[in-house]
This record gives structure tokens, C-alpha cells and sequence, in this order.
């Protein structure tokens, strides 16, 4: 993560910061929710949330942006900040105007011309595919010598890519994939405990409410609740 980089992160994606100790840099997050544009006029919610679905598809989620788009973004991201520290009532709605209008300026961006023309996502050319075969699977659990030959590599190759280009280790980021799947489940459905645990492929109910809450730092049943 260099300065001027700008990261464009689909919800329930697997993502890890690595700060280099020796060039720290200082960066801003905004959260929403897709739902907070559910009510946008002329059916536009869609359209505005398509960058996050290509982002998604091609696993790129990186963008670098010249000193002119820094500024831009900075300031739609400034007065969203200023307007909920004024605390009026149509801050809100101000608020959410103002991400409206920066998820229009990177759609533009992007039709302007792609982040990274002709550019895959980092890494070995097995990697993507490998890790899209590891989400299709995450019930049955793959062993490391399957994906190895999955992938046409040794084992020991395989480890060291896998957590070089992704952060971390191939157990980690299939937990972490069950606990977002598991949650998602939670959220949508009215699944019994047991049904979830075992549709996310996790060993046992112990098992499931132990890592859940390790990950997450809450319980199944909070997240359960409406």
C-alpha cells in the first residue's frame, strides 16, 4: 500500500493489511452498507455497486490515483465526516448524497479507463483460481495436498505462495471464509446453529461457536438475532 492507492473492498472478501514498518502510511476507511442504497431514485443502487461486483470477479481490488483524484476523494470523504459531526437533522441524508456522488466519480474513473488494463489479480496464474475453487468447497474441506495438485505445484510451493500473495495461512483464510459464510447464514436464514455450522464446514457446534467468536469477538446468537 503505497500513497495515492485506493482499495475497493466487495463485502464478505477475505482482506489482511501488511504495514511496512520501515514506510508507514496513513489511510482512511468508509464502511456502508449496500442497503443504504436500496432506496436511491430510478433504481440507480445497482449501477452505483457494479465496480464492487467486477472488483469481486477479477479480484483486483486496487486502484492508484494521480493528485487530482487524491483530492477529489479525499474531499467527498472530508464532508462526509463534517456532516455527521454537525449532528443537524438532514446530516444523514446529506451524508449519503455525498457517498452517492464519490461512488459515481470512481464508476466514471473506471470507465475512463480500467485500474490496471489487462492487469489479473497478483500473483501465480493458479493462484485466483485455486482460491475461487477453495470458496466452492469450503464445506467439504480441501486438504493442501488436494489443492496442490489442483493447482499443479508441490505442496511446500503451494504454502509459501499462498501465504505470500495472500497474508496468510491456507487454515486461516478458510476459517475466515466459513466465519463470513456463517454469518451470512445467520443474517438471512433462520437455520438452527447445527444446520450452520455444518453448511460452513465446520467440525462441531463446539467447534463453530469457538472459532466464530475468536474471529468475530461476538457470538452466533448475537449475530442470529434481528
Amino acid at each position: 500500500m503505497q500513497e495515492g492507492d485506493l482499495f475497493i473492498i466487495p463485502g464478505s472478501t477475505v482482506h489482511r493489511a501488511l504495514p511496512d514498518a520501515g514506510n508507514p502510511v496513513t489511510s482512511s476507511a468508509l464502511f456502508f452498507s449496500p442497503g443504504l442504497l436500496a432506496s436511491t431514485a430510478g433504481g440507480a443502487a445497482s449501477s452505483l455497486l457494479s465496480l464492487f461486483e467486477r472488483c469481486r470477479k477479477q479480484r483486483v481490488y486496487k486502484r492508484h490515483l494521480n493528485t487530482e483524484e487524491q483530492s477529489q476523494v479525499a474531499a467527498f470523504i472530508d464532508d462526509i465526516q463534517t456532516e455527521f459531526q454537525l449532528g443537524h437533522h438532514l446530516s444523514a441524508h446529506a451524508a449519503l448524497l455525498r457517498l452517492q456522488l464519490l461512488l459515481i466519480f470512481l464508476e466514471r474513473l473506471e470507465a475512463a479507463g480500467p485500474a490496471n488494463p489487462g492487469k489479473s489479480a497478483p500473483g501465480p496464474s493458479w493462484l485466483s483460481s485455486t482460491i475461487s475453487h477453495i470458496d466452492d468447497n469450503l464445506r467439504s474441506g480441501l486438504s493442501l495436498p488436494e489443492l496442490a495438485q489442483y493447482a499443479s505445484v508441490s505442496p511446500a510451493h503451494f504454502s509459501r505462495a499462498f501465504k505470500r500473495y495472500t497474508g496468510m495461512t491456507l487454515t486461516d483464510y478458510a476459517l475466515a471464509r466459513r466465519v463470513i459464510m456463517a454469518k451470512e447464514h445467520l443474517v438471512q436464514g433462520d437455520e438452527t446453529m447445527a444446520a450452520v455450522a455444518d453448511a460452513c464446514g465446520f467440525d462441531s457446534l463446539p467447534h463453530f461457536y469457538r472459532q466464530f467468536k475468536k474471529l468475530t469477538g461476538t457470538t452466533p446468537q448475537l449475530i442470529a438475532e434481528p
